[in-house]
């Protein structure tokens, strides 16, 4: 199972090492402060108010990477980014997986989403699904590009299907591709810039 293979560490373009895991109930302070961090800007990107503890606290509650299974990645005792793959075994959409997540801004082009969206996605290749997505807001181009240079096609707009916490709407995009060949674009862009330095631990 996924869960044997980590922590796994990693050296980044920058000469950085990065540790790769599971989320475990003893992140709760780090994935606070990962998201006290982040740009206000950046914190309607998320479903729920992730500023808030109790939010993280439910989170951490629920934890047992069973319907949601998260990765963080630290530099020493700092979470930089956090990502989850989430999936259901039962009914329709049993062979459907979802992605979310994010780096925080200090570390991104370096690869660490590559690496993580990777491992997410060979995660839900092992729990055999067959097709993953991914939902945006219209105005996160720079990530629907990334999504589209790995192969995923818009698949749905939602006009003013999002309402931030100062009431403002948003368009929602949802993005798609099997992931047979969203996993190994994934591995050769992991493989072509060199993120996997180092070994697992």
């Amino acid at each position: 199972m996924f869960r044997e293979n980590y922590p796994q560490t990693f050296k980044l373009k920058n000469g950085k090492e990065i540790v790769i895991r599971l989320l475990e109930p003893t992140d709760e302070a780090a994935l606070n402060l990962f998201f006290e961090s982040l740009p206000e800007s950046e914190l309607h990107y998320f479903r729920t108010d992730v500023r808030n503890s109790e939010t993280i606290h439910g989170w951490i509650e629920n934890l047992d990477h069973k319907w949601r299974v998260r990765l963080v990645a630290f530099h020493g005792d700092r979470m930089i980014a956090e990502w989850a793959v989430l999936h259901r075994d039962l009914g329709w959409t049993r062979h459907v997986c979802e992605l979310r997540g994010m780096v925080h801004p200090d570390w991104r082009g370096l690869g660490v989403g590559n690496i993580l969206i990777y491992d997410i996605l060979s995660i839900a290749h092992e729990l055999e699904k067959e097709k993953v997505i991914v939902e945006l807001l219209a105005q996160q181009k720079l990530v629907i590009r990334r999504f589209e240079h790995i192969g995923f096609q818009q698949e749905a707009l939602f006009k003013n299907h999002v309402k931030d916490s100062r009431g403002r709407l948003e368009d929602l995009i949802v993005m798609s591709m099997e992931l047979e060949p969203a996993w190994k674009k994934m591995e050769q862009l992991v493989h072509d810039l060199n993120d996997r330095g180092g070994a697992g631990g």
